[in-house]
């Protein structure tokens, strides 16, 4: 093993520790928009009266089109959704 310096090594664990810190602030500050945004869904299902989970899934399939996952436009993909919503509209009613 070669000489440790130990200004070099402390320096070193310093700033892992600096990284360790801004980290955790970060991880701090995207839980806050996290439950922000939570809170904006969920109060704005309630403005609504509708069921916040039915918020949250209009809002995952906003951020699918967003971020270019989804093409609002895919008429085969609407085509199959109807399919099964008529499929499980049709079996509860005839229960």
């Amino acid at each position: 093993m070669k000489t440790i310096n130990k200004t070099e090594l402390l320096g070193c664990l310093e700033e892992a520790y600096s990284d360790d810190l801004q980290a955790a602030d970060l991880k701090s500050q995207a839980k806050a928009f996290t439950d922000s945004k939570s809170a904006r869904l969920k109060d704005f299902a309630k403005e609504v009266e509708v069921e916040p989970k039915l918020i949250n899934k209009a809002y995952a399939r906003y951020k699918e089109i967003k971020n270019g996952t989804l093409d609002p436009a895919d008429e085969d993909f609407y085509n199959l959704m109807a399919a099964v919503d008529e499929s499980f509209a049709e079996e509860e009613a005839q229960s």
